[in-house]
């Protein structure tokens, strides 16, 4: 998890942004074209996280990033337009980490300087376009807020992405009867292949929100396998 910061116009900006780097546990600080320098403001704003000013690595343009890791790069722009495919940051997470070619990819993520954000050129050599979420009217955001909002998107996300399909399992170890579960709801005529909302991801929360222990679990258990037998029975006859 990289971030380069592209044409920044204020030093302090860049400490900030090594702050947020720090904060959400990021690996390199690319400075691209920087049209101020790293001073003394940059180590104030920096707060503690000096070392990422002091392994920073400055480059004319962001093809250059490239000599330094497999990337997946990212612009980050609030700006939409007819030629600019957009997407937002947790969609553009998850098309990464579905695609086999860039799943194992690092992301460097991309910010523009702090009047005009990237410019066409710029976005031009990235691999796709996002943006962040807002609820202002108000869109645009200080930049070193936009590197510590896409890091926290982006850990956050991963993390969801990583745990989506592991079951969970009590403290007692004897894990949610999905097998059984999804049949169940099948038989009783629930639709499952809705993605984020359906029957079996509802009911298993509920479930879960009450810390169930192994013994109700197991109930839980018999209780679907029984409710599963009796209805093929029926069906049967």
């Amino acid at each position: 998890m990289n971030i380069a910061l592209v044409k920044t116009k204020y030093s302090r900006n860049i400490g900030a942004c090594a702050r947020a780097l720090a904060n959400m546990g990021g690996d390199k600080l690319f400075l691209v074209d920087s049209q101020c320098e790293v001073n003394l403001e940059s180590y104030e704003g920096a707060a503690g996280a000096q070392v990422y000013l002091d392994n920073r690595i400055q480059v004319a343009n962001i093809d250059d990033c490239l000599e330094y890791g497999d990337y997946v790069i990212i612009a980050m722009s609030a700006r939409m337009g007819k030629n600019r495919k957009s997407h937002l940051l947790q969609d553009a997470i998850e098309r990464i980490q579905s695609d086999s070619g860039t799943k194992q990819r690092t992301p460097l993520f991309v910010f523009g300087p702090e009047d005009h954000g990237l410019a066409q050129e710029d976005i031009e050599s990235c691999h796709l376009v996002s943006r962040l979420p807002t609820f202002g009217e108000f869109a645009s955001l200080n930049i070193s807020q936009a590197v510590l909002l896409t890091l926290f998107i982006y850990q956050n996300k991963l993390s969801e992405i990583s745990t989506s399909n592991c079951e969970f399992v009590p403290k007692q170890g004897r894990p949610f009867p999905a097998v059984e579960t999804k049949k169940w709801l099948k038989l009783l005529g629930f639709e499952l292949d809705a993605p984020k909302v359906n029957a079996y991801k509802s009911f298993k929360k509920m479930i879960m929100q009450g810390f169930p222990d192994e013994l109700q679990i197991q109930l839980l258990e018999n209780i679907v396998r029984q409710t599963v037998r009796k209805i093929e029975d029926k069906s049967l006859t």
